[in-house]
């Protein structure tokens, strides 16, 4: 399969499994909140992640996913930078707005076709 097109399901893969969760949370909260409002969604972050670290095992998930984030943000940025990669950001706000699991993907399968293109001029 060519190396672009690896990237594909996982991006809809890493869009779909935790976008129903999060879905799912926030229906469930902005109900618990008394309905959709600019206030109550400005409270969904916040809740999100008080949620997310109910208990130890909850924290240590979150902190690994926070940490791998910010590596690989930060490895990103730079291999955007030398590919000249435009509009680098869009992973952040799709990993912030939907999850690391899409952005991540998504960026390498970018990061592959831009590499492509290189290659061949």
């Amino acid at each position: 399969m060519n190396r672009n097109l690896s990237y594909l399901p996982l991006v809809v893969l890493g869009a779909l499994a935790p976008g129903y969760f999060t879905y799912r949370f926030s229906v469930d909260k902005l109900a618990e909140l008394g309905g959709a409002s600019l206030a109550n969604l400005m409270l969904l972050s916040p809740a999100f992640y008080a949620d997310a670290a109910q208990n130890w095992v909850a924290s240590q998930l979150l902190a690994d996913i926070l940490l791998c984030t910010l590596v690989f943000f930060a490895w990103a940025w730079g291999e955007a930078r030398r590919l000249g990669m435009r509009h680098f950001w869009v992973y952040p706000l799709l990993t912030y707005g939907v999850a690391f699991s899409l952005a991540m993907p998504l960026f390498m399968w970018a990061r592959a076709r831009r590499m492509e293109t290189l290659k061949h001029g």
